[in-house]
């Protein structure tokens, strides 16, 4: 299964032509950054567009990022691999198949694999056919299933595999009531309720292994596991975002906006009562300097070994102009589920001064950051994880990029 990422606003154009059957391409200098940097089991969707025919396109997979060098796997979505010559376009979009990978009805979206309606009994439900069609369910992907048999009575199974609820704890009698969706996570032995949908939603009649306690860390320190405890149900971890680049005493000058933090998620890790945990906040990255200076990287977030994502990049400093590029987004480094942080933006160059400087980019939950600054130094970025703002001078003082937002830590256990 590929986990797709994005980015926003990520173009770019070819360095040198390649052939039809090649499988990496390099764009413009200093333009890899504004893409998602996929790892194993990841990618994301480029749109080549030619500059002489805008109708002549082919999308690609791309597998891998090296600085502006990217592996590719050709001919995507019923496009045909072709040559293509420096120059031509690179575009992050969104394509058809990249909505095909979320969930659109009646119900809301939400991302899944395979879709099934149930046709069995009240406690044994039964799948017979997927959408997209599988033989067997593999662990780690996700089921959305429509129960349509009445409400259970006691506890459940999916095609033989038990039902439970994220603590592992069966369902009892008139959890999942009849016509309800949920969304399962498969994990090679059960199924794990995520989420329900209307419309009628899961009332659980049980708060058995429900989490008791949920603490939140701000600052660096260490967590000593309490008496009793040997699970932590949920970790969430984010990442703090880079500062934005600063601008110089130059009319018509500003700074790139930083990159957000990476968020990391870890669920049921095993723990050891009496066991010290090293605790660690990433601390927002510093704006740029009234110089023109960039601003630096935010830094990484860790729950001891369990969890653990990457900080955003700085926003690109200028002495003249609009700075490029924004900060790169940061990677997760430790999670069962991970999303890498977004891009910082470019600054708009208006008709007349002073820009717009580039926006300090949103971290995975939180939401976007403020738009630039015009003619002022650079806002802080939201917290958590969030990217600063860069600064826009108007030519008789520089100012200084935005810091980047602290990093987050949440448990329960």
């Amino acid at each position: 299964m590929t986990t797709y990422l994005f980015s926003n606003n990520a173009s770019s154009t070819l360095a040198g032509p390649i052939s039809s059957s090649a499988t990496s391409v390099s764009l413009a200098s200093g333009t890899g950054v504004l893409f998602p940097n996929p790892t194993t089991g990841q990618a994301f969707k480029l749109t080549f567009v030619s500059a002489s025919n805008p109708n002549t396109r082919e999308i690609v997979n791309v597998t891998a990022v090296s600085g502006d060098t990217l592996t590719i796997v050709r001919g995507q979505e019923s496009t045909t691999a072709q040559a293509w010559n420096a120059g031509d376009f690179a575009n992050h979009w969104l394509t058809a198949g990249s909505f095909q990978n979320f969930f659109q009805g009646s119900y809301g979206p939400t991302a899944f694999n395979y879709l099934g309606t149930d046709t069995g009994t009240a406690n044994a439900l039964l799948v017979s056919a997927w959408t997209p069609s599988i033989s067997a369910a593999t662990a780690g992907e996700v089921f959305l299933v429509i129960k349509s048999a009445s409400a259970n009575t006691g506890a459940c199974t999916l095609n033989g595999a038990p039902v439970t609820w994220a603590d592992y704890s069966p369902l009892i009698a008139g959890d999942w009531p009849a016509s309800t969706v949920a969304q399962l996570f498969f994990t090679g032995a059960s199924f794990v309720v995520m989420s329900v949908f209307g419309p009628t939603v899961f009332a659980r009649k049980s708060t058995a292994g429900a989490p008791t306690n949920i603490v939140s860390f701000t600052s660096s320190t260490t967590w000593t596991v309490p008496a009793g405890v040997t699970v932590i149900k949920r970790i969430r971890v984010w990442a703090a975002g880079g500062g934005g680049g600063g601008a110089g005493a130059v009319s018509a000058t500003a700074g790139a906006g930083g990159g957000s933090g990476a968020y990391a998620e870890t669920n049921y890790a095993s723990v050891t009562p009496g066991f010290g945990i090293t605790v660690t906040i990433g601390t927002g990255g510093s704006g740029g300097g009234s110089g023109g200076t960039a601003g630096s990287s935010g830094g990484a977030s860790t729950f001891g070994g369990l969890c653990s994502a990457g900080g955003g990049g700085g926003g690109a400093g200028s002495t003249g102009g609009a700075a490029s590029p924004g900060g790169a987004g940061g990677t997760p480094t430790v999670g069962q589920f991970q999303l890498g942080g977004n891009g910082g933006g470019t600054p708009i160059a208006l008709a007349s001064n002073p820009y717009v400087s580039g926006a300090g980019a949103g971290a995975p939950f939180v939401g976007s950051s403020a738009s630039g600054n015009q003619g002022t130094a650079g806002s802080a970025g939201t917290v958590p994880g969030g990217g600063g703002n860069g600064g826009s001078a108007t030519g008789s003082s520089g100012t200084a990029g935005g810091g980047g937002g602290s990093g987050l830590i949440m448990i329960e256990y």
